[in-house]
C-alpha cells in the first residue's frame, strides 16, 4: 500500500510504502432472494470480511524504516440489494451497497500519517456504492461472473464457478 500525508509542522508531503507477506482472509456470507416475478428478481446480502497482515517492509520517503512489533489489521462489512433479470443463460443485474471497510496500523516506529500517530485507523471515505454486473450460466455445473463497482471503491472482478 502506498500513501501520501502532508506534516503540519514542516509543511513537507511524505511519502509512506507499506508491504505485507500474502495472508489468509476469511470472509463469511448470506445472499436470498427476496422477490421473483417472472425472470425478474429482487435480492439481500451481507458479507464480512477479515485478514491480520504482517508487515515485511515500511520505507518513508525512500528511507527503510524498523517494523519490530507492527501490524496491520484489515476488515469490512457489507450489506446490499440488487435486481437481476434472467434471459436464458445471461443474468445482469445491479445493485447498491452499504460498505464499512476499516484498517488499523500499529506499533510503527515512524509517523505513517498527518497526525504525527505512530498508529493510525482508516475507513472508506464513501460508504454508498453501486455495482453492475453480468452472469453466464447454467445453474448446474459452470458460472462465469464481471462485475463493475463504482463510488465507494472502483473495482473489477471477474469470477468462475466450476461444479462437478
Amino acid at each position: 500500500a502506498d500513501w501520501r500525508f502532508g506534516n503540519p509542522f514542516t509543511g513537507t508531503t511524505s511519502l509512506a510504502k507499506l508491504e505485507t507477506s500474502h495472508c489468509f482472509l476469511w470472509a463469511a456470507g448470506t445472499r436470498a432472494i427476496l422477490y421473483e416475478w417472472w425472470n425478474t428478481s429482487l435480492g439481500l446480502g451481507g458479507r464480512y470480511s477479515s485478514c491480520h497482515y504482517t508487515p515485511n517492509q515500511l520505507t518513508l520517503d525512500v528511507t527503510a524504516q524498523s517494523i519490530n512489533g507492527a501490524a496491520c489489521v484489515w476488515q469490512q462489512w457489507q450489506i446490499n440489494m440488487d435486481l437481476s433479470y434472467k434471459i436464458h443463460w445471461f443474468i445482469p443485474y445491479l445493485g447498491v451497497k452499504y460498505l464499512d471497510a476499516q484498517t488499523s496500523l500499529s506499533g510503527f516506529s515512524v509517523p505513517i500519517s498527518s497526525s504525527l500517530a505512530e498508529s493510525n485507523s482508516f475507513e472508506n471515505r464513501d460508504s454508498i456504492g453501486f455495482y453492475l454486473g453480468c452472469t453466464l450460466s447454467n445453474g448446474d455445473y459452470f458460472m462465469v461472473n464481471l462485475e463493475g463497482r463504482v463510488i465507494d471503491e472502483e473495482a473489477i472482478s471477474l469470477s468462475c464457478d466450476f461444479r462437478f
